[in-house]
């Protein structure tokens, strides 16, 4: 894990981290958090355009943060290939650790 210079994303100056999941293949993840919340807003990393398979730039910027039960969480997401948005998501609801039937984890009959 290191810290690297302040970046600019979307108007703020933010603070960023580089984690090296895997060294010997070149395979890191950059987390840009907004100094004034510390909030993530944007991860960064190499990776295949999911649609083409090429290999290229990936980063995904989060917005729309809400607190649920103690937890702050982003609401939507927007994914770039290369600076060209390739995904974009919103979340409507969001439960945590909710309750579940074991029941759900049986296996079927044969």
């Amino acid at each position: 894990v290191q810290l690297l210079d302040s970046e600019e994303v979307n108007g703020t100056v933010c603070d960023v981290v580089l984690v090296w999941i895997d060294d010997t293949d070149d395979r890191w993840l950059k987390m840009y958090f907004d100094p004034s919340t510390n909030l993530i807003v944007r991860t960064q990393q190499k990776g295949d355009n999911p649609f083409s398979q090429t290999p290229g730039m990936l980063h995904t910027d989060y917005s729309g943060i809400q607190k649920v039960d103690g937890v702050m969480a982003p609401f939507a997401s927007t994914t770039y290939f290369d600076g060209e948005k390739i995904i974009g998501t919103e979340v409507t609801a969001l439960e945590i650790n909710p309750s579940i039937d074991d029941s759900v984890f049986e296996r079927p009959a044969s």
